[in-house]
């Protein structure tokens, strides 16, 4: 009975869940993930990004990198806190701030109206009693004084009538719970920019907050008479604001309150956005179907019902992405995100065509670019560098990019190619790391295990985390080479330092399985199992051995049973109930669970157990046919050329050897009897 290679295995897994996700949009091939994004009325792009108002009233995506699919140009996060934003004026009007001067009523400030003069750039002149005002209000935040802080910024806002001071203000405000201010600020902030709906969505927003709210759904519908289309900004807000109130009816209201309005196409927008914020999907495809019956031109709403056709009912998806795109052909973010779609299920080719096309008509565009640069890696390498080249010249940012062409390079054994790309991504990039990890790997590949690991001894890692990932990696590098004494010196003097570091821990088991060291191998897992109970990988790693290397085939299946009850579909999991059925006896289950592993993951291991099992159950063309296929994408895979030796040692007259002789040329076998 053989070994199989969990630490491989577990390697394989920690690396494809630890391997960057592209940040521009979803990739899916033998070596990517796939991810989809659902629309979200939450953000600027087709992605479920966490948003909330920032501190200038804009909504602001709570993620450093790009979300999958640009639909609208995200407001820019102000990051510039105002105390350094006013500073500068400050000493440079020789302003001082005089600490007995105590906070008079921001309402004294005279409104003038009709007067928009609203100042929106921190270089325009402000008197020394508004700077004074806002340096206070600063430092009376950073004292944890917010309603101090309040009082001053409020009175700078009158004063100045800053839009950004009004914003700031504003939210301090609703951060208080001074509502009725806060609706006040909304007014002046109306009063300098009467044209922009931003002041009567805030303005809503503190009604909303005051109680009152039929008065705050009459703003609201006013408000959204008065949008377009265009400012999907806005509508989205709106909705937003809608859907963060409590009342459960609130959809209802406003379509109530805007029933004499249901030819307004702006109107209908809101509304569906409204009911998906509330996942109330019972309205949600009357309302964006309405919607795009009054304006089937628009993509909005034509991404929106795709997305959500999707996730439903996935074949009509398709047939209504294609009739889409025959009518609205331009439509690139519709096309986009019906790539995205195909990809999830499992259309490359098809995607692929749909990102050609938007390279057709827009032959710049970096997303395209970067996704059909992602998908050609496996398919046609040289394509692939083209486009990722063309995408970094074009001004692409993203250094998985730069990390793809390393690979293509590497591949060629182009090895001074490939350390240009790696050494060219710098210390802040989020891939710096997996860059210098990379460079390990071309050292061990080029001068053997031993540079490889000198290497990544030098990198300077920054925390635990990621010297647990260059000792994750060494660990790979050093079992390549069968130095598993090396190995292990490396984690016991880790466990050392970091005694419940629990990847550690797993990681030691499964090198303790691999040297045969079973014993400690168990009370590595046990001790898992101790600090995360709800780890199914210890439960299955621990069950596999058992069932594999002892006779303890009871406790064994026990184990395995309750790592599949905490991952149900799991193909690793899957392939060892299969494999502890076999080993109990039971090959009709056997059979089934290995069937579906095989089902969930194209894997050599899962392959080569199929195979066995099948082999031993004397179905030769099914194993046969399986362990053919396999060798086709891993030749060199020690566990699925292990298996068919040891099989086919009374069977050389196989059909394998007729397309995979040079690999079992060395079995001494008989020939097949007829």
């Amino acid at each position: 009975m053989h070994f199989r290679s969990e630490t491989s295995r577990a390697m394989r897994h920690q690396y494809i869940a630890e391997k960057p996700v592209p940040a521009t949009t979803a990739v899916n091939s033998s070596r990517f993930r796939t991810r989809v994004y659902a629309f979200s009325p939450h953000c600027y792009y087709n992605c479920f990004c966490p948003l909330s108002y920032d501190r200038l009233g804009h909504l602001t995506v709570h993620q450093p990198n790009r979300c999958s699919m640009p639909v609208f140009p995200p407001t820019p996060k102000k990051t510039i806190h105002f105390l350094f934003l006013f500073i500068p004026a400050i000493l440079i009007g020789g302003c001082q701030i005089n600490p007995a001067a105590s906070p008079s009523d921001p309402q004294s400030a005279p409104v003038e109206s009709g007067k928009s003069s609203g100042r929106d750039s921190p270089g325009e002149t402000l008197s020394p009693d508004i700077l004074h005002d806002i340096l206070a209000g600063e430092i009376a935040k950073q004292r944890s004084k917010p309603d101090d802080a309040l009082i001053y910024l409020s009175r700078a806002a009158y004063h100045s009538r800053d839009k950004r001071l009004i914003l700031e203000a504003f939210h301090l405000a609703i951060q208080t719970e001074h509502y009725q201010q806060a609706a006040d600020l909304a007014l002046l902030l109306n009063n300098v920019e009467p044209e922009s709906p931003r002041a009567r969505i805030l303005l809503a927003d503190a009604h909303f907050r005051l109680g009152d709210y039929d008065g705050a759904l009459a703003i609201v519908v006013d408000t959204a008479l008065s949008l377009q289309r265009e400012d999907i900004y806005s509508l989205r807000e709106t909705a937003i604001l809608l859907g963060n109130q409590h009342a459960q009816d609130v959809l209802d209201d406003f379509l109530a309150h805007t029933d004499q309005y249901s030819d307004h196409v702006e109107i209908s927008m809101i509304a569906a956005i409204l009911a998906y914020e509330r996942q109330n999907w019972n309205r949600f495809p009357e309302l964006i179907s309405r919607t795009l019956v009054l304006a089937p031109e628009w993509e909005t709403p034509a991404v929106m019902k795709l997305t959500y056709m999707a996730n439903l009912e996935p074949e009509a998806s398709v047939t209504y992405a294609d009739r889409h795109l025959a009518t609205y052909p331009d439509q690139d973010v519709f096309r986009f995100q019906y790539a995205n779609i195909l990809l999830q299920f499992g259309l490359e080719d098809r995607a692929l065509l749909q990102i050609r096309e938007i390279l057709k008509q827009n032959p710049e565009s970096l997303e395209a670019l970067f996704v059909a640069g992602s998908l050609q890696l496996d398919r046609n390498p040289e394509e692939s560098r083209m486009l990722l080249e063309k995408y970094l010249q074009l001004g692409g940012h993203d250094d998985q990019a730069v990390i793809y062409l390393s690979e293509i390079t590497m591949q060629a054994q182009d090895y001074r190619q490939a350390l240009n790309h790696l050494y060219s991504i710098g210390t802040k990039s989020p891939y710096y790391l997996e860059a210098r990890i990379r460079i390990g790997r071309i050292f061990e590949e080029r001068d053997g295990p031993e540079a490889g690991v000198h290497y990544l001894d030098g990198i300077n890692v920054r925390g635990q985390s990621e010297l647990t990932r260059i000792v994750l990696e060494k660990d790979r590098m050093y079992q390549g080479a069968e130095m598993y004494r090396e190995s292990r010196e490396m984690f016991d003097e880790m466990l050392l330092r970091y005694p419940d570091d629990t990847t550690l821990i797993y990681r030691r088991g499964l090198l303790f399985a691999t040297m045969e060291y079973l014993a400690l191998h168990e009370e590595d897992m046990r001790r898992l199992i101790e600090l995360e109970p709800d780890n199914a990988y210890a439960y299955n790693a621990l069950g596999y051995v058992l069932a594999d290397k002892t006779d303890r085939l009871d406790e064994a299946f026990e184990l395995i049973s309750h790592a599949m009850e905490l991952k149900p579909n799991d193909p690793y999991i899957t392939d060892s109930l299969g494999w502890v059925h076999f080993r109990l006896g039971n090959h009709a289950l056997a059979i089934k669970y290995l069937t579906e592993a095989f089902e969930l993951l194209w894997d050599a291991e899962i392959a080569a157990h199929l195979g066995e099992v099948l082999w031993v159950t004397q179905q030769y063309e099914e194993a046969e046919k399986i362990w053919n296929e396999a060798l086709d994408d891993f030749p060199d895979h020690p566990v699925l050329n292990e298996t068919i030796e040891r099989l086919l040692k009374s069977n050389a007259g196989s059909k394998l050897y007729s397309t995979h002789g040079d690999v079992f040329a060395t079995v001494d076998t008989l020939p097949l009897s007829a």
